[in-house]
């Protein structure tokens, strides 16, 4: 998991390394956390992002990238994005017990008459039960809309 994260530059970066020389760098910075995905033919892909947010001089970030072959479930594919957010803030809490994730984003509506709506209760639930902050649309999102970004 560490190896894979890049820039935008296309550099290989260790993810824990990074996070720890951007925080001690910029000691203001706030981490987000979230992964979108997008259906191509047989293929589902994930993009999954840690956004590093510094007030008024915004968003950098890093990545990863993956795909398996698209199942037949909507829910599975989108409860795929959950668990590889969550599975990503494991692994930067154990690795950085002092650091604080300021919002997993899960890439949800949080309005009525759409898919994902009905699965942001069990979201929202499962990673605040797990002491995360959380955020779903309309709530403003940077880790999300990068990952949306790298799959378009």
């Amino acid at each position: 998991m560490v190896s894979k994260f890049s820039t935008l530059e296309g550099l290989r970066v260790n993810l824990i390394d990074y996070i720890s020389e951007r925080l001690h760098k910029y000691p203001d910075t706030k981490i987000y956390v979230g992964t979108d995905s997008q259906d191509y033919g047989r293929w589902t892909h994930y993009a999954t992002v840690v956004a590093f947010r510094r007030s008024a001089k915004g968003v950098h970030f890093v990545y990863t990238k993956d795909k398996i072959q698209t199942g037949r479930d909507h829910w599975s594919r989108l409860w795929r994005e959950v668990e590889m957010t969550v599975d990503l803030a494991e692994f930067i809490k154990e690795s950085l017990p002092f650091l604080k994730i300021e919002h997993l984003e899960i890439d949800f509506n949080g309005t009525k008459n759409t898919l994902s709506n009905r699965l942001v209760k069990s979201a929202r639930g499962w990673c605040e039960g797990m002491g995360y902050s959380v955020l779903v649309k309309p709530d403003e999102q940077v880790a999300c809309k990068a990952a949306d970004w790298l799959l378009k």
